[in-house]
């Protein structure tokens, strides 16, 4: 699977390196944050190459605005000290259409959070919650995580699933977070914030 995502945004780099460097930085951010969507299995490792979320669902918001519910995620997290990354509304400001919606989000060294709209369905989007193994719930952040979403969001829950980790799994976790904060870094750039 990842070798399929990786073969089709080299691609879609190649594609937008003739259209300037803005475009190739929002290329590679948006290309490194689709293999993050992935639960990688890579064969012929030592150590487990897969992540199961602390916590994952599926929930439906019929007729909501994309930017609001963005906007609502966003401050929800920052609120329980998470650094947020909108890359979908970053997409749209340079004209990368990748996701639709697509929140990455991580606190320190111990969690990360992804939320992402289903390209397959509309007004659906997918919430996964990761911690650093062997997994310790945050119950009152899993808990928080739901009632926000049904409560405060009004939005329909699906497919709410919980899932342990075990030691193995550390160094993979560490591997994505870093690719993550890498993301946040070249989104910056993007941005301005840093010097390229």
């Amino acid at each position: 699977m990842i070798a399929l995502v990786v073969r089709y945004s080299s691609r879609f780099l190649e594609v937008l390196l003739n259209d300037g460097k803005k475009r190739h930085w929002i290329a590679i951010v948006c290309c490194f944050g689709a293999v993050l969507s992935y639960d990688t299995t890579l064969y012929g490792a030592q150590q487990p190459q897969s992540l199961l979320p602390d916590l994952a669902f599926h929930f439906v918001c019929k007729g909501r605005e994309r930017a609001q519910i963005e906007g609502k995620v966003e401050a929800f997290l920052a609120q329980h000290n998470f650094k947020v990354l909108n890359q979908g509304e970053l997409q749209r400001q340079h004209e990368v259409h990748l996701f639709n919606t697509s929140i990455s989000a991580y606190e320190g060294d111990l969690r990360f959070v992804e939320v992402r709209s289903v390209p397959s369905a509309a007004d659906r989007y997918s919430f996964g919650l990761y911690s650093l193994p062997p997994t310790n719930h945050a119950r009152g952040l899993e808990e928080n995580s739901l009632n926000f979403v049904s409560q405060n969001l009004g939005c329909e829950m699906r497919q709410v699933e919980r899932n342990e980790n075990d030691e193995t799994h550390a160094d993979f976790f560490r591997k994505l977070l870093g690719m993550m904060r890498n993301l946040f870094e070249e989104a910056d750039q993007i941005r301005g914030l840093r010097k390229i």
